[in-house]
């Protein structure tokens, strides 16, 4: 009976709807925001879509609201309490990570995913975001071949055949649009770095068996040593109260305080799509920051931690892959050594970063069309000429103009009043990739007032 009532009141609004159309977005973190920013910038674009966000997690958003509205470039006011968005009617629903949200009208759901990082279960038999849960979504926008092929052998995880689309992670578009010498220059100018050094991002993920646990003061006092405008920025789960992650100790408090002694800057808030664009050289262990630095292809010194290896699990693929691009650190002496090479000019390993780069990311730089396309498919829309490069162009501008709020260091301005349908929880609990901050592009098409 709930269905068929489902089925008429779908029936109902496609044939009073016209043109105009909902989107919601749906995350906890920054992080899962971020995965949404270029796809949310170019659907404000339009006139005859309505963008809203909201937090279907059982304690709401793990972020400040204003960060949020920073990542995604949104108002306040765009923010709909999850409990009053349950019973709204919306023509699209868009989620980077696969939860139990409920809505009582029906929705076509859409997924992202929330990076490359190749995590697998325990037993190695699947990766973690080839998930039963996936059966839920009338499309899967994946980033790569591989994950797909994850999919194709657990079928019973599609909701359709038709569910499953490779269309390449839009957050990586960034990383591939913005990548020039101009870019780079105007983010350097707003960070307060010593005049003719390379710059180090080190960027360690959490957990007791990798760089952050076991070597991070060395990797620290080596760069120093190296006379190097250093970036330190944490994985968002070492910044938790959760111990499992943290291995209890407050990174926020105590990187802020060896920051000030040591000479370095200490970024936890900052985006970073903008810090990898900064960089001359990255150092990091097993994770999706290295995999993302290598879109940019400059030099990577990835540290071996046969722990993470262990715990990386399936076939080890991406792990051997960073292994190669990255020179295999594997001491605080080897990345002394490996670091002034880096240094110096010397880099071998641009074909293993390459070989890295097309295989996770084979659509950079195309990957916001191909999501888009499939979006407005499933809203029975057709999309605007020229959506996303106009899109792209407004944004370079807005970034060479403001690089502060792109690298996620200026508190947000909102472009329009209103508190929203309801407060989010603030908190104090950082999240990473806090991505692409800033005003929002105006809209274009033909002229047409907000749908209520």
């Amino acid at each position: 009976m709930l269905e068929a009532v489902r089925r008429a009141d779908d029936r109902v609004h496609r044939a009073t709807r016209g043109e105009r159309r909902r989107v919601l977005f749906d995350g906890e973190t920054s992080l899962h925001f971020s995965m949404f920013e270029t796809l949310h910038g170019c659907l404000c674009r339009d006139a005859r879509v309505q963008c809203r966000f909201t937090s279907s997690w059982a304690d709401g958003l793990k972020a400040p609201l204003e960060r949020i509205c920073a990542v995604l470039g949104a108002g306040p006011d765009e923010f709909v309490n999850y409990r009053l968005a349950q019973w709204r009617k919306w023509d699209l629903y868009v989620s980077s990570c696969f939860d139990l949200a409920w809505f009582a009208r029906s929705v076509p759901w859409v997924d992202t995913f929330h990076g490359v990082g190749e995590k697998w279960v325990e037993t190695g038999e699947r990766l973690y975001m080839a998930h039963p849960l996936a059966a839920r979504y009338d499309r899967l926008l994946c980033p790569n071949r591989r994950l797909a092929a994850q999919f194709e052998r657990h079928p019973e995880y599609l909701k359709s055949p038709e569910s499953l689309r490779v269309t390449g992670l839009a957050k990586s578009d960034a990383l591939v649009w913005f990548n020039t010498e101009e870019m780079r220059s105007a983010l350097r100018s707003a960070l307060p770095l010593k005049p003719g050094r390379p710059v180090v991002l080190l960027a360690p993920t959490w957990g007791p068996d990798g760089l952050l646990a076991q070597y991070l003061s060395e990797a620290i006092a080596i760069c120093a040593a190296a006379e190097v405008n250093l970036i330190v920025k944490l994985h968002a789960c070492s910044y938790l109260r959760d111990e499992a992650f943290s291995g209890g100790v407050n990174w926020r408090a105590r990187l802020d305080a060896e920051s000030r002694a040591g000479g370095f800057l200490h970024l936890p808030d900052a985006s970073l799509t903008a810090l990898i664009l900064v960089a001359d050289v990255m150092i990091a262990d097993f994770g999706s920051a290295p995999v993302e630095y290598s879109l940019v292809d400059r030099p990577l010194l990835f540290w071996v931690a046969p722990g993470q290896a262990a715990r990386s699990a399936g076939d080890r693929f991406q792990y051997e892959l960073l292994t190669a691009a990255g020179g295999a650190v594997v001491s605080p002496e080897d990345l002394r050594r490996k670091l002034a090479g880096a240094l110096g000019g010397s880099d071998g390993a641009a074909a293993q970063r390459r070989a890295l780069r097309e295989t996770f990311f084979p659509a950079a730089g195309e990957a916001t069309w191909n999501c888009l396309r499939e979006m407005y498919g499933l809203m029975e829309l057709p999309m605007l000429e020229g959506l996303v490069e106009g899109y792209r162009a407004e944004r370079t501008s807005a970034i060479l103009n403001d690089p502060v709020s792109f690298l996620g260091l200026a508190e947000h301005r909102p472009r329009r009043g209103g508190a929203g349908d309801h407060a989010a929880s603030s908190g104090d609990v950082t999240h990473e990739h806090a991505s692409l901050g800033g005003p929002r592009a105006p809209r274009a098409g033909e002229p047409s007032s907000r749908v209520a």
